[in-house]
């Protein structure tokens, strides 16, 4: 959900992003790491996956498809007016990416203690 509305009507204050940098759609507002939480680095994000024994050639040719979506200033203009700044990586990266944030949602349970009860 777009929050750009509420924050423009005033009907809610944000108090930080998740992520590295400030959101373009929100520069006002300080990163969470900014706003003195520093390990917290969940972010939302969308992929494109293939199944395991893709030829690296398709993954590839993928994989430089979306990137240059990306790059695309129609399809930034749309992620954008969605509050979605959009990027691209390499297949190794990007499951390097999904692989640190598993780690820090499972760090996150432990932290909190968190329990399910049927």
């Amino acid at each position: 959900m777009d929050s750009g509305p509420f924050v423009e009507a005033g009907s809610v204050r944000p108090l930080a992003v998740s992520g590295d940098i400030r959101s373009p759609a929100l520069p006002q507002v300080p990163t969470i790491g900014e706003a003195g939480i520093p390990r917290y680095k969940a972010v939302g994000w969308f992929g494109l996956m293939a199944p395991a024994g893709t030829p690296a050639s398709i993954v590839a040719k993928l994989s430089d498809v979306v990137a240059a979506a990306t790059k695309s200033p129609d399809v930034i203009a749309a992620l954008r007016a969605q509050g979605i700044e959009p990027t691209s990586s390499r297949p190794q990266e990007f499951a390097a990416f999904i692989l640190d944030q598993l780690e820090l949602h499972r760090q996150l349970v432990k932290d909190v203690d968190f329990k399910v009860s049927e």
